[in-house]
Formats: structure tokens, sequence, C-alpha cells
């Protein structure tokens, strides 16, 4: 088994930094006997860590992590790139309920929480591991999250963990991840060739209805929503 990726947050509120261990599936003749987990290794304040503790992250593996209060209940909440979007919620004390996976169109390579619609409710942003697509799901509030939509990065290859940040000055985040390649062909040779940008302007604006389909705008490459 190996460990990527790792994150150091106090997940336990004692002001303590913790430490969270993303771990690839158990192994034997190359093969998965197992799901990959998220370990978790509680502080001590001096620089060392209490036994890793493990959660099933749902999937074979642990791509990425993110922590966040994603019901609202002031307690860091953890979430995964596994499969899906892998939500596990704290209970507050350093330990984490089972995952709950949400579907992404394919196999996450990264998530994000962000606010993508302004509704005052933490979003989910998922890239897919094998392809140029970013999936938005949008949160209700308590933890749980709406069915995902589809966007394109306007490359073939996969991307790279996506960025959220308002560009275009609108109050709103918008995307922006690196696409791996252009074409499809050059990129399964594994040859090199010139990466592109993805960036994905938000369409949510106060005098618009929101809609589960809108709450990422257009890709300059492609308009076409994937699901």
């Amino acid at each position: 088994m190996f460990s990527s990726p790792i994150v150091a947050a106090d997940v336990n509120g004692d002001k303590k930094l913790d430490l969270l261990v993303g771990n690839y599936c158990p192994l034997v003749g190359g093969d998965c006997v197992g799901d990959g987990s998220v370990g978790v290794l509680i502080g001590n304040g001096d620089g060392t860590f209490q036994a890793a503790v493990a959660y099933d992250s749902g999937d074979s593996y642990a791509n990425s992590i993110v922590l966040a209060d994603v019901n609202a209940d002031g307690v860091a909440d953890l979430v995964v790139a596994s499969g899906g979007a892998g939500v596990l919620l704290g209970n507050g004390d350093g330990t984490f309920q089972p995952a709950q996976i949400y579907p992404t169109g394919g196999s996450a390579g990264s998530v994000l929480v962000t606010d993508v619609n302004g509704d005052g409710k933490p979003d989910l942003v998922a890239t897919d591991n094998s392809s140029s697509y970013v999936s938005v799901l949008l949160g209700n509030g308590d933890g749980t999250f709406q069915e995902g939509v589809g966007f394109p990065l306007g490359g073939v290859g996969y991307s790279s963990a996506v960025m959220a940040t308002d560009l275009n000055g609108d109050g709103y985040p918008d995307l922006v991840a690196a696409n791996f390649c252009e074409t499809l062909k050059m990129c399964r040779a594994g040859k090199a060739e010139k990466a592109t940008v993805g960036v994905l302007l938000n369409n949510s604006a106060p005098q618009e209805p929101m809609g589960a389909a809108r709450a990422v705008g257009k890709a300059a490459a492609n308009r076409d929503a994937r699901h």
C-alpha cells in the first residue's frame, strides 16, 4: 500500500495539528484486496502523532483530501476523491462517519469544496481521473449533495486539480484547471505536446434563477454539458 496525499489540520478541536493521509488499496499480486482509506493521526502537539486510524474511502484509492464543514454543524468533515466524491462527516472528536459516495460521472481525480452558486451552502467540484471534465454537485446544506453535472475543460486527457477563483470580478467563483493534452491520439501515445488551460466562467447571477445544470458557465472550447 502506498500513501498520497497528506493534509495537516486540527480535526478534534484541541488546537494541535493532526495528519490525514490518503492510502491506496492494499495489494496482493498487484490486485486490490480491499478499499483505499484515509489514515488519521492525532497530533500530540510536540511533533509526534498517535497511531493512525484508517477510514474506508469507499473505493480503491484516496487521490485528494479536503477538510470542510459541509453540514454546518461547526465540525470539520472529510471529502475525498475515491471513485466518486466521498463525504465522511466529522464527529468533532477526530473520528469520522462512514463514507457516502456521490457519483461524479467518472473516476474522481481531485475534489474541491466551494460555494459555486452563492446560496451559502458548500458545493463539491470534482475532476475526472481519465478525461478533461469537471463535475459540480450542488450542496443541500446538510452534508448531502445533488446529482453532479459535468462540464468540459477543453482538453481530451485528464486535468489537474481544479482551482476556484473569481476571474471576472462578479463575486462568483470561476473554475480553472490545466489539461494534460489536446489531441486524443497524441495523448494515448504518451507523446509530448502543448497542454491547455481550461477556464469555466460562472454563470450564476442574482437576477437569474439558478438550476443545477447552470452551476458553472461556459468553457472556451465547448459549451455543452456532459450530462
